[in-house]
């Protein structure tokens, strides 16, 4: 209940245990999901951090997604990112937008040819 109660949160962009217990609260989807059930903050908190966590949600995920393949509710052949901007504790002059980077590149990529052809 736990596991599936993370990543239905998670989905909904909803990252703290503080949260998640106040939308096991107040959400019909979570009340459904956990069968009316209200977990503590600290309930899940522990059971984030919890031994074997890491690789339970790893299987989970390829299990997953090769039951999604063999439905063929899916296809494995097209990867995508997302394009998450995570603000960081730095100098917001600093980012690098996904434009600017690309054009950069062709720049960079254009000066690298032209001593190889005159040479």
């Amino acid at each position: 209940m736990l596991v599936s109660t993370l990543l239905f949160a998670s989905s909904q962009g909803i990252f703290s245990a503080r949260k998640i217990e106040k939308m096991m609260i107040e959400n019909l989807a979570m009340q459904y999901l956990t069968g009316q059930l209200v977990v503590s903050y600290r309930t899940i908190k522990r059971f984030r951090v919890a031994e074997g966590m890491e690789e339970l949600i790893r299987d989970l995920f390829i299990d997953l997604n090769l039951r999604l393949k063999m439905e063929e509710l899916v296809t494995l052949d097209c990867l995508c990112i997302d394009g998450t901007k995570i603000e960081a504790n730095a100098n917001k002059y600093r980012f690098v937008w996904k434009k600017a980077r690309d054009k950069f590149s062709v720049k960079l990529q254009e000066q690298i040819q032209m001593p190889l052809l005159y040479g």
